[in-house]
């Protein structure tokens, strides 16, 4: 009996792990998009408000979702309070505190972090032109993933359910 109990245990948290990453994988597509629109509005906060970087932040917050919103809120707090310290280093210590709340790789977060860092020392034009540039990055990127979703999604459920069975067969 107990044998029977440790065997469901096991398919159920296998099959469960399958479906978190599927869940992972949708999560990112999310903030990938959001992203996006952030990126978005941050071009129309530059390109027509003529706002300082604190200012389009703290504006940006309050039009994302989370995690962007403390992101950005964290961002315009301490471009604000600590206006001697770079862009650069202040951008890179948020995001390190804020990477747990994002289901974003790696290299999603760099290239974000590498678009946003040329914002504080370019003109107007050249600002536009990389955020440009990263929307369109961005939106291949979604479109690539989205195309891929059916079939990552079969894989992470065929893997949980095998995984399970292949650990259940080992141990019995």
């Amino acid at each position: 009996m107990l044998r029977l109990i440790g065997v469901f245990l096991l398919l159920i948290s296998s099959v469960g792990t399958g479906r978190w990453m599927e869940r992972r994988e949708q999560q990112r597509i999310r903030q990938l998009e959001e992203m996006i629109r952030s990126m978005e509005y941050l071009k129309g906060e530059i390109r027509f408000a003529r706002k300082t970087l604190p200012e389009s932040f703290e504006q940006l917050s309050e039009r994302v979702l989370s995690p962007f919103q403390e992101l950005f809120l964290g961002l315009a707090n301490e471009l604000k309070y600590h206006p001697g310290t770079g862009f650069e280093e202040i951008f890179k210590d948020i995001l390190d505190r804020e990477k747990e709340n994002f289901a974003l790789l790696t290299n999603d977060m760099e290239c974000f972090y590498q678009a946003c860092c040329n914002l504080g020392h370019l003109d107007k034009e050249m600002q536009m032109h990389i955020l440009d540039r990263y929307i369109k990055d961005l939106e291949r990127t979604v479109e690539h993933l989205a195309k891929e979703m059916p079939q990552k999604t079969k894989l992470y459920r065929s893997l949980g359910i095998l995984g399970g069975v292949f650990l259940v067969v080992i141990l019995i």
